[in-house]
């Protein structure tokens, strides 16, 4: 009888615990459930169509882009210009300093041990920074003032007339097949001589000389007055 009583004790003990077991998986369950919503309703409302607990792999919408590709700023030509003759002359000086040891101001740049200055990150030179942002077909042509002012001169004294549809030209831009064919001219032969532009064309406005490749009808430079 003892024992029987014990077992029925024992067996209603089990049940009990079970049940207070179901409850709490329960409860987990639905608070889990709870949380897993209040997520995806609040990635739903920043990006529509995305529910992460359905395992969609597709979002269904454009993705965003990092927060670090932010758009960089093309520089103007004349910065660009500034940028390319530094970086000679800061070529020139390092050169200089490895092989006679003489230390000039242009060479003395802050950059990691054995960088160079074509090679020193663009976060330690500020040179290397504008240059990184130049699109390769807009480096200016390694023209001296003296020799862009020739050029434009020349130029300017073309009876060529000027032309009027340009739009907003720059360098790396390409012309209009209007504009190649009206008015792309030959460069004057007083300035034959400068061999960076042998081979060019240009599109002159009223105050600028665009140099032009005309193969591809690209802008390579352009000189204002």
């Amino acid at each position: 009888m003892k024992i029987k009583r014990t077992i029925i004790v024992l067996t209603a003990k089990i049940v009990a615990g079970a049940s207070m077991l179901l409850v709490v998986s329960a409860s987990v369950m639905l608070l889990g459930g709870v949380l897993q919503k209040a997520q995806d309703a609040g990635v739903s409302a920043s990006d529509p169509g995305f529910v992460p607990s359905t395992g969609q792999i597709n979002p269904g919408f454009t993705a965003k882009l990092p927060s670090s590709a932010v758009a960089r700023i093309i520089p103007s030509n004349a910065d660009a210009r500034a940028a390319l003759f530094a970086s000679g002359r800061e070529t020139a000086a390092f050169d200089q300093s490895t092989t006679t040891g003489a230390v000039s101001s242009d060479a003395d740049v802050i950059s990691p041990i054995g960088a160079s200055p074509q090679t020193i990150p663009a976060k330690f030179s500020s040179t290397n920074d504008t240059l990184d942002r130049v699109p390769i077909m807009a480096w200016p042509l390694e023209l001296s003032d003296q020799q862009r002012e020739r050029i434009y001169l020349a130029v300017m004294a073309d009876q060529n007339a000027p032309a009027t549809d340009t739009g907003n030209l720059t360098p790396a831009s390409e012309l209009s097949t209007q504009v190649a064919l009206n008015g792309m001219y030959a460069l004057p032969s007083s300035i034959g001589n400068i061999t960076q532009v042998r081979g060019l064309k240009y599109v002159k406005t009223k105050d600028k000389v665009f140099l032009v490749l005309p193969a591809s009808r690209i802008v390579v430079d352009a000189i204002a007055g």
